[in-house]
């Protein structure tokens, strides 16, 4: 949607050419056959990167893509990109866990209901991109009461605005970023 484009602008799109890489493509799709529920994905393919995603809620899936899409290409070009994101999560965490969406609220979540709130739910606590991509989607979205509501996870989601505007500097004025502001 153009409307979703706009708030990233033509310059940061650019970013995606580089290298051999020719550039970002988006496919929509009404449904996507895995062994597991998705709404999308973002992989490398040949010389381009690439995002496949659900037309069903395709600005949300396009915010969470675009964040896996813009930390592989700042790695593409050698950058150390979020280097730091480790030392945001709770003294001996470990990502890694099966995500079950039936599972219960996992420690650490929103939805646990004691202790502080590191991850948004359940899925952020699969591996370090999901975490990203997560509250970096409900930052697009605009969707950001838990996070503002828990300094944890308010501490990185500003790590994360800070690293994704070091990387892709046009974004620095984006409304991305207005959501999270006090």
């Amino acid at each position: 949607s153009e409307e979703l484009f706009s708030i990233f602008g033509k310059e940061f799109f650019n970013e995606f050419i580089h290298d051999e890489y020719k550039g970002l493509n988006v496919y929509l799709a009404s449904d996507i056959k895995s062994s597991f529920s998705q709404n999308g994905s973002a992989f490398r393919y040949y010389n381009n990167y690439a995002i496949v995603a659900r037309s069903e809620d395709y600005k949300r899936t396009m915010c969470h893509e675009l964040m896996h899409t813009l930390e592989d290409a700042a790695i593409t070009k050698k950058k150390k990109i979020f280097e730091k994101w480790f030392d945001y999560n709770p003294k001996g965490f470990e990502y890694g866990l099966n995500y079950n969406e039936y599972d219960p609220a996992r420690k650490y979540t929103a939805n646990y209901g004691k202790g502080d709130v590191y991850f948004i739910d359940n899925y952020s606590q699969l591996n370090d991109n999901e975490d990203k991509a997560r509250i970096f989607e409900n930052m697009c979205m605009n969707t950001v009461d838990v996070i503002k509501k828990n300094p944890m996870l308010l501490k990185k989601a500003e790590y994360l605005e800070e690293e994704v505007i070091k990387y892709y500097p046009m974004l620095k004025d984006s409304v991305i970023f207005d959501s999270i502001k006090q």
